[in-house]
């Protein structure tokens, strides 16, 4: 699209050229009326060559008729002008001959336009429509020239009834053709649409002029003209113009959107694409235009090599030249040729590059017609001219290299002044080890066809070096033969380095993305997740596949909810505000719940704005600190008993000093021995879990009787016993002897049991015995020891319990209400390992708690 300063500078042109052309009727009215009137008659020439080729594109008429008609009306336009007064070429026919052949064309203008819009939408066979132009500009031509045709001007008196109403049905045809546009706009892009209704208007303003005149030199048939030129020119903006730029653009809004998706598609592009083999140079598959192009089917253009297509007499060894070009560039864009089925040599464009086919390289193809684009540059050819105000450098060169022209682009580019430079060779802005590179770009340039978007490494003249993108294309002379080429060079260093840039950073974020160790979760601002790396499945138990496409909240907690509130998000977005990091409950794919920290960020992709949620699984700290806050609470309970009694009973002896009885007074002591006994016991589990932590806790090995320690731990705790009516069975033989350290071993059996009687309900019963020589699950090798097996008819325990038994703090829901520090089987496992120990717990809540532990031999410790 062009910029609003572009779009200006060529309006200034066109007023230029409309007031130099104004200027000249001062001069002589008969070089401004050829001049305005050799415009009309070119841009008639080009709309007849843009609309017959655009019949092949297009079910639609409109251009195809509009198209048709401006061929004929040119013939009558140049007609009139060789017909006009003072040209001396018709002298006996005077001013009525010009005036006649001026409403005629008019008169096939306006109803060649309404049948164009009525047509618009239908099929046309074109040989019928131009031949029946070509008779209705026949009996019109022999109509004027016999006389038979109205009366238009009369010399002395000015124009005629019929010329000045004809003019008026013109305009009211005009106008009615307006309304009928803006109706049909849909049927145009929007610069056409806009350019006809602006032709349609300077076209009004134009006929209204010619109906007063009386003179073929007055001053309203003067201004007639002016805007018969303004018309004209927007007529060439939306039909000329814009079929050189983009064909295509005739075609708007014509195909279906299935048309358009499948349009891009390899069977259903619009330009033809050839698959060719490498190494063998033949072509291997192609679409339907490519059969339309080459006038094949399918089956016939497979195999064919590139040569038979692409090279030709004017063209020697093109397929040759691309395939080189190619191996060495990496893509190329040029123009060349095709040989159809039918010898027809179709002037192309086309885009070579590698792609990969089913794991092999092939070279791919893209091939457009381009034979409007090239009649109309033949069209043209002596009305172009080349202005020299672009940025970019644009240099002309003979085909050894010699710099012939050098504009202000290039010196700015390159650094080298025009005087400095002219009559050097282009080399000079080539790096040492490139240089060869000029005999490759010259080869091409010889065998007639440009090279565009090749990009490559030049020299300033201050030695730095630069990327270029280049556009080469042929410098010919009148005769067509080629003498040099023109290079457009555009500085693209700048633009490299951010897309190497970018390219690292997107680089260096994709494998964060994929190695981290912490999840990565990346979904819009309503929380739907668009991209995970692999860790978060580790954490939730959902595959990146799983999760994209679902919603965040879907795998959160409804009390956490409020973490993706799609209104606070948008709000926290449009204000760049990262929120805090937060730690919320997740649900796991196996229906448990995790706990996780959550740090957000925003992150913008593609101009979009989207959350990036980087997590980590706290679940074990949480239940650390569950665990530590449960611990803390249990150890200040278990304290403050002890602590409260220790306290009544020493303000009481102190208080009451010689009013006690000696009874109370030895209960008292008796009280205060038992609590600090109880609070040394506490303080003794802390002490020997911080030893074992530390790897302080030293063993004092000796032999020891188990039948002894387990005797002695139940005899202290016949007052609990009776109380509960407890019954002990132990078969554990007194003449079995192990090694280890006494006081640890007693410290086991004595959690153990406590932990048997403290969760027993009424009249329970523990068992404990001893088994030699074990050799079962907790002895895989067989190592000769002894199981000893402490069983209950007690609570039990529940199935999510027992994976958690032996960790620290760790204390059941269910036993919540029984003192405890949650410290005991922790203990008890970590000091029957120290002896090489195994232990193992069976539970059934509600049926009672089976705990086993193996201890090797003697000889074998």
């Amino acid at each position: 699209m062009k910029g609003i300063e572009e779009i200006g500078k060529e309006y200034l042109i066109i007023i230029f050229i409309l007031f130099i052309t104004f200027l000249t009727q001062y001069y002589n009215f008969l070089l401004f009326h050829s001049i305005a009137e050799l415009f009309s008659i070119i841009i008639a020439g080009g709309i007849f060559v843009i609309g017959w080729n655009s019949k092949k594109y297009m079910d639609s008429s409109f251009f195809l008729i509009i198209g048709v008609s401006f061929l004929f009306i040119g013939i009558l336009d140049l007609l009139h002008t060789l017909s006009y007064k003072g040209m001396g070429i018709f002298i006996e026919y005077g001013s009525n001959l010009p005036t006649q052949l001026w409403i005629s064309a008019r008169y096939l203008e306006i109803l060649s336009f309404l049948l164009a819009i009525w047509r618009i939408n239908k099929k046309v066979h074109s040989s019928y429509l131009i031949s029946g132009y070509m008779i209705i500009t026949s009996i019109l031509i022999v109509l004027i020239f016999t006389g038979i045709f109205p009366t238009c001007y009369i010399e002395g008196i000015g124009l005629t009834m019929f010329k000045i109403t004809s003019e008026y049905i013109i305009v009211s045809l005009l106008i009615l053709s307006f309304f009928f546009i803006v109706k049909l706009r849909k049927e145009f892009s929007k610069n056409i649409y806009r350019c006809l209704l602006i032709f349609i208007i300077s076209t009004i303003i134009s006929e209204m002029a010619f109906t007063f005149y009386i003179g073929v030199y007055d001053f309203s048939n003067l201004l007639g003209h002016i805007f018969k030129i303004g018309a004209f020119y927007f007529l060439y903006k939306a039909i000329i113009q814009k079929g050189i730029e983009n064909p295509f653009i005739l075609l708007h809004d014509k195909l279906s959107n299935s048309e358009k998706k499948f349009r891009f598609a390899f069977d259903n592009a619009a330009d033809a694409i050839l698959w060719i083999n490498e190494k063998e140079r033949n072509i291997i598959n192609c679409n339907k235009a490519a059969e339309h192009l080459l006038g094949k089917k399918r089956d016939q253009i497979i195999g064919t090599p590139l040569s038979e297509i692409h090279d030709h007499p004017d063209q020697e060894n093109l397929s040759q030249s691309i395939t080189d070009f190619l191996e060495r560039v990496g893509n190329i864009n040029m123009d060349g040729i095709v040989v159809s089925n039918s010898g027809e040599v179709i002037p192309v464009n086309i885009n070579a590059s590698h792609v990969i086919v089913d794991n092999q390289r092939v070279i791919q193809e893209l091939i457009r017609d381009i034979s409007v684009r090239k009649k109309i540059e033949e069209l043209n050819y002596k009305l172009a001219s080349i202005v020299d105000t672009t940025d970019d450098a644009i240099i002309g060169k003979e085909l050894n290299g010699t710099i012939t022209s050098w504009n202000k682009g290039a010196e700015r580019l390159y650094g080298y002044q025009e005087e400095e430079i002219l009559g050097k060779n282009i080399r000079v802005t080539f790096l040492p080890d490139k240089e060869n590179e000029l005999d490759y770009i010259m080869d091409i340039i010889k065998k007639d066809a440009s090279i565009a978007r090749y990009e490559a490494m030049r020299l300033r003249k201050d030695g730095s070096e630069i990327v270029v993108s280049l556009t080469i294309s042929p410098i010919k002379d009148e005769k067509g033969t080629i003498i040099g080429a023109s290079t457009i060079s555009r500085n693209i260093t700048e633009k490299k380095k951010m897309e190497e840039q970018l390219a690292a950073s997107e680089e260096k974020y994709r494998n964060l993305f994929s190695t981290a160790p912490f999840g990565i979760v990346l979904f819009t601002l309503d929380g739907t997740i668009i991209d995970t790396n692999l860790a978060i499945s580790d954490i939730i138990g959902y595959s990146s596949e799983e999760l994209i496409g679902k919603n965040f909240r879907n795998v959160i907690v409804p009390s956490e909810s409020q973490f993706l509130d799609y209104s606070r998000r948008e709000e926290l977005a449009r204000q760049n505000i990262i929120p805090e990091p937060r730690e919320i409950i997740l649900n796991k794919k196996d229906g448990s719940d995790i706990w996780i920290s959550s740090k957000l960020s925003f992150v913008e992709i593609g101009g979009k704005k989207f959350i990036q949620a980087l997590i980590n699984d706290v679940t074990r700290r949480k239940q650390a600190e569950k665990r530590l806050e449960q611990f803390v609470s249990t150890v200040s309970h278990e304290l403050r008993t002890p602590i409260t009694v220790l306290s009544m009973s020493t303000d009481y002896l102190i208080n009451s000093k010689g009013e006690i009885s000696d009874e109370i007074k030895n209960n008292l002591l008796n009280a205060i021995s038992r609590n600090t006994s109880l609070l040394a016991e506490l303080i003794e589990d802390l002490l020997i879990i911080s030893k074992m932590d530390e790897k302080k806790l030293r063993l004092t090995k000796k032999e020891y009787n188990p039948k002894k320690i387990v005797d002695d731990i139940i005899k202290t705790m016949v007052p609990v016993s009776e109380e509960k009516n407890l019954k002990f069975l132990v078969d554990i033989d007194e003449d079995l002897n192990l090694i280890g350290d006494y006081k640890r071993i007693e410290q086991v059996f004595r959690i153990l049991i406590d932990n048997a009687i403290k969760y027993s309900e009424k009249n329970p019963q523990i068992h404990i015995k001893a088994i030699s020589n074990y050799e079962g699950k907790l002895n895989p090798k067989k190592i000769p020891g002894v199981l000893f097996q402490i069983s209950d008819n007690g609570m039990g325990m529940r199935e999510k319990d027992l994976n958690h038994l032996f960790e620290r703090f760790y204390r059941s829901d269910d036993v919540a209400d029984i003192p405890g520090t949650g410290l005991g089987l922790s203990i008890a496992k970590d000091l029957i390992e120290l002896h090489d120990g195994k232990i193992h717990v069976e539970s059934q809540f509600g049926k009672g708690t089976n705990i086993s532990i193996f201890f090797p031999f003697l000889e074998n410790i």
